[in-house]
């Protein structure tokens, strides 16, 4: 159990990191939506999507080994999650789990408000490209 529990601290702290990467990679893509920089756009969007996978690939990781370490631990009920096992560890893995989980805690929080940004970006540009079609197709349809 002690090595599942250290493979957990570790793989936490992994996720914590790569999404402090996804965030940047977000706030990136702000920068290029305030500026129209389309090919940059895109191309942070394929980074992106790289990063998802990754984020996907070691939540998988982390369900299975919190899976494992509630059947070690004999808590086989419900769905465990990382709250519970922290719960039932001993004192010197749970102080480090819970400050790991803070910190992704955290981070999420402001990937989850970066997410939010963009999208209200995102329907800023749409709006205003909507606004400059509308003004394009007055002019277009003017009698003369």
């Amino acid at each position: 159990m002690t090595k599942n529990l250290e493979q957990l601290g570790f793989l936490v702290a992994e996720e914590t990191e790569h999404c402090e990467r996804h965030l940047g990679l977000m706030r990136r893509q702000q920068e290029f939506l305030s500026q129209g920089d389309t090919s940059s756009i895109e191309a942070n969007a394929r980074e992106q999507e790289t990063a998802l996978r990754r984020s996907r690939h070691l939540e998988r990781r982390r369900r299975r080994l919190v899976g494992t370490l509630a059947r070690d631990g004999g808590l086989n009920f419900g769905t465990p999650d990382l709250g519970l096992i922290i719960a039932t560890v001993f004192d010197d893995y749970d102080h480090r789990l819970s400050a790991v989980r803070a910190t992704m805690k955290k981070s999420i929080e402001r990937l989850n408000k970066t997410k939010e940004q963009d999208r209200m970006l995102i329907e800023r540009s749409l709006n205003q490209i909507n606004e400059f079609i509308i003004q394009k197709r007055r002019v277009i349809c003017q009698p003369y």
